[in-house]
């Protein structure tokens, strides 16, 4: 699925650390991805929120 969604946003082969247990992946097309691959259970991570956050603020401020 990661690769699907990487060809779809036009993203780069090789992504870069973002945060622990996520990897950035830029994109040409402006529709960057993030891979958040947690060695845990499978639940919802409890610092999801807070990385979603931060990557759409990110977002906003790179189209300012």
């Amino acid at each position: 699925m990661i690769d699907l969604v990487k060809k779809t946003n036009g993203c780069a082969a090789e992504g870069t650390p973002w945060a622990e247990h996520c990897t950035l992946y830029p994109s040409a097309t402006g529709t960057p991805f993030i891979a958040y691959v947690h060695p845990g259970i499978h639940k919802f991570p409890d610092e999801a929120p807070a990385l979603i956050a931060r990557f759409f603020k990110e977002q906003a401020a790179a189209v300012k």
